[in-house]
């Protein structure tokens, strides 16, 4: 018989709480996957109206892995989507 105290309700909280937390990282995702083309297109048009020619993001990450550029901007999606689109919140 399932009732208060046989554990029962603690697989309806468990899966609760997982469902809770795919939904946030795949919000997440999407959030700084579209915060990434954002930056992006701030960055391009920086680039373009000469503003701090120096400082570009893509060629620096292509460089510190010796690579062409298109895997620097991999790289910075990569970033921008998985390590800061990926942070589980605790609101749970």
């Amino acid at each position: 018989m399932r009732g208060e105290g046989d554990g029962s309700d603690l697989c309806v909280k468990t899966t609760d709480v997982r469902d809770r937390i795919m939904t946030n990282l795949k919000s997440g995702f999407v959030a700084g996957f579209a915060a990434t083309v954002v930056l992006s297109v701030l960055m391009v048009a920086k680039g373009m109206m000469g503003v701090m020619p120096e400082l570009d993001v893509a060629a620096m990450l292509a460089s510190m892995v010796g690579a062409p550029i298109i895997v620097g901007w991999i790289v910075h999606f990569m970033i921008g989507t998985l390590a800061w689109g990926g942070r589980v919140r605790c609101s749970l």
